[in-house]
């Protein structure tokens, strides 16, 4: 049983949280109930109190017993009580350091792990004690127990870190995880599109490997997030780094392997990289080749803009194949922008295939569904290959489609589209902003479309939809770099009359529907890229960091 000043504190918590709760009432009620009940039920106590029923099973009957008939502050109070093991073990905390309350509970973990209890701290908490505030205020260690814990505890204490190096006992009691930097423009949101549900699934494979721990830096200043919304996007355990030259600078920090993607962001960070991080193995995530996107937007472009983007085609050209020759590995989504890029690098090149982490095919029927979506990020902005896209597709395919199936609608995704596409908006074309379920949307719809003119790497809304059994139209570059599987899943359109056919026969034409449903159902579950896909980032890190790299100087 619980007596002495143990009994007294369990009963002050259990009446603060009451007057917290305003339940006070309520439970003295439901403890003089559960009194009753024990003096009245011989057998029941025996049970409770026999040593070799285990408090897993003294639980469970107790809340048979009191399930529904007690409030959860009562049947959690009842729980502690049961498994108070560790306080029959150690003893209980240590009334001599009173009222050093937190030098107590120090106490108490060390005795508990010397008897082998896993105990758990967070050394990056800190307490405050405001002025004035009682020498028993919760959460301080008084000066006057600080020496009294260290003589006791002399020898176990040597192998902790000293006061302020919570970064080295954060990673210690981790396991002394490698330590990976990703950096990329902002945080990876699949709803915003631009190649950001792919950098979510990397973290998010990255942070579930227990001997990997990451942060992450996006280059753009995110808005204040919750702590669910930030294990959502980046994973539980990540760390969001929003001051980079801060968190390097800080003490115990330091860095096994830099991940950067995107070209602009490898230019801007390469310096920071290459004076603080000398040394360290970068894995550069090429995601697209964007020379090539300025290459084929010249294509499509006007006279006068075409030779505008062909001189930035070269100067990207020029600052991807310098970004290749600097980093110790590269990755790539396809196996053609991998050919592209080897013979201006002597790094590894990792080709990472496009599929999407969590993406299932959806059930509804033909008959359940209607229109077609186009699944978009805006973040881009105008002049983007999506603008670009849904302007070429509204202007010279929608009108043909609306001739034959005058009800069809298009229903299009992504937050804050740019004025140059909503002109758009009406009775045939819908904006329904960010989704959180992308699912729900092609389980709606019958064909999903892909308009895009000029790009780089895999179009990613392309093979999404295809992962979610919808027939998807796109055009000759919306199904570049495609594997077979996939390729064979989607219907190719050289030119607007062939993308507006191919819509109607999908929407309007139940067999063929149905035709390619199952296509792109054999595509979507038959396996994917195996072990060349998003799976293999962890074996990535661990291969740039066994390889030995060059040092490098600012």
């Amino acid at each position: 049983m619980l007596r002495g000043a143990v009994a007294g504190r369990y009963a002050e918590a259990l009446y603060d949280i009451a007057v917290r709760d305003r339940a006070v009432d309520q439970i003295e009620q439901e403890l003089n109930d559960l009194v009753t009940v024990l003096k009245e039920n011989d057998e029941l106590r025996k049970v409770l109190y026999h040593p070799q029923v285990t408090a897993a099973d003294k639980k469970e009957l107790l809340e048979k017993i009191f399930a529904g008939k007690i409030s959860r502050i009562t049947a959690n109070f009842l729980a502690l009580l049961v498994d108070r093991r560790l306080w029959e073990t150690v003893g209980g905390l240590d009334g001599t350091y009173h009222p050093a309350v937190a030098a107590e509970k120090v106490e108490l973990c060390l005795r508990a792990a010397e008897q082998g209890w896993a105990t758990w701290y967070q050394p990056a908490a800190s307490a405050t004690r405001p002025a004035g505030a009682p020498p028993d205020a919760p959460g301080v260690v008084e000066p006057d127990a600080l020496p009294v814990l260290a003589g006791r505890w002399s020898a176990r204490l040597r192998g902790q870190e000293a006061p302020g190096h919570w970064e080295q006992a954060l990673r210690r009691a981790g396991g002394e995880p490698t330590r990976v930097l990703v950096i990329d423009d902002e945080l990876p949101d699949p709803r915003r599109g631009s190649g950001y549900g792919r950098m979510h699934d990397i973290l998010q494979v990255l942070d579930g490997d227990l001997g990997l721990q990451v942060a992450f830096h996006p280059r753009l200043t995110p808005p204040p997030l919750t702590v669910a919304e930030r294990a959502g996007l980046l994973g539980p355990r990540a760390r969001l780094v929003t001051d980079l030259d801060g968190y390097l600078g800080s003490d115990g920090v330091d860095v096994d392997v830099v991940v950067v993607s995107r070209p602009a962001n490898a230019e801007r960070y390469r310096p920071v990289i290459d004076r603080r991080l000398a040394g360290r193995p970068v894995v550069y995530d090429a995601e697209a080749l964007f020379f090539r996107r300025l290459e084929r937007q010249a294509e499509v472009a006007d006279a006068d803009a075409r030779a505008g983007l062909l001189e930035q085609a070269a100067s990207m050209r020029a600052l991807e194949r310098d970004l290749a020759s600097w980093a110790d590995h590269m990755v790539t989504i396809s196996e053609d922008e991998a050919d592209t890029i080897r013979p201006f690098t002597r790094a590894p090149v990792h080709v990472v295939g496009p599929r999407r982490r969590g993406a299932h095919p959806t059930a509804s029927a033909y008959e359940a569904r209607s229109g077609a979506c186009l699944v978009a990020g805006w973040a881009a902005g105008p002049g983007s290959p999506n603008a670009d896209g849904l302007r070429w597709f509204a202007r010279d395919v929608l009108p043909r489609i609306r001739a034959q199936l005058p009800a069809f609608r298009l229903l299009v995704t992504g937050d804050d589209p740019p004025p140059d596409v909503t002109w758009a908006a009406g009775p045939a074309v819908e904006f329904v902003g960010g989704l959180p379920d992308l699912g729900e949307l092609y389980d709606r719809v019958r064909v999903a479309i892909s308009p895009t003119r000029f790009g780089a790497g895999v179009k990613l809304k392309t093979v999404e939809a295809v992962q979610h059994g919808v027939p998807v139209v796109c055009t000759l570059e919306a199904a570049a770099g495609l594997g077979a599987d996939l390729a064979a899943a989607v219907w190719v359109a050289a030119d607007a009359p062939a993308f507006a056919d191919a819509v109607v026969a999908l929407a309007g034409d139940r067999r063929a529907w149905e035709r390619a449903r199952q296509a792109a159902l054999a595509a979507a579950t038959g396996g994917g890229e195996g072990p060349g896909g998003i799976e293999q980032w962890p074996g990535i890190i661990r291969e740039a960091l066994a390889a030995p790299t060059a040092r490098r100087t600012a």
